[in-house]
């Protein structure tokens, strides 16, 4: 059997970049055992992973002011929310006055959602004989 090659998927109306398409598909499954694990919803995943990535690219340090610009989907109010619910269990911690850092158990669960992504894509592409 043929391995098909390219990052793209050809239909007659779209020529789609496969593996863009493919973190949409999975983005939901990629995080259910975190989401299983600490009781919480895919907003509150989204926004543990805005924080990593503006700790990653940016500052250790980070406001909820800082996030909600930075991932640009919530407001401050509704990212304070989230934040008070990470927060709550663990997954970041408050360094000073509007300062959050992550913790070991968000960089944990952050792991855990890159881990499980990896082989999700990894067992889709095998089952459907693609390469990436």
């Amino acid at each position: 059997m043929n391995k098909r090659q390219g990052a793209t998927i050809k239909t007659p109306y779209h020529n789609q970049p496969i593996h863009t398409l493919l973190s949409i598909f999975f983005a939901f499954k990629t995080s259910k055992s975190v989401r299983r694990k600490y009781n919480i919803n895919v907003h509150c995943i989204s926004v543990l992973v805005a924080c990593y990535l503006y700790t990653i690219t940016v500052n250790p340090l980070f406001g909820i002011n800082k996030v909600a610009l930075y991932y640009g989907v919530y407001s401050y109010y509704v990212v304070k929310k989230y934040f008070i619910v990470l927060e709550s269990i663990g997954l970041i911690t408050q360094r000073g006055v509007n300062k959050y850092s992550m913790t070991d158990k968000g960089i944990d669960a952050i792991n855990e959602i890159s881990h499980n992504s990896e082989s999700l894509i990894y067992e889709f592409c095998n089952k459907y004989n693609l390469e990436l």
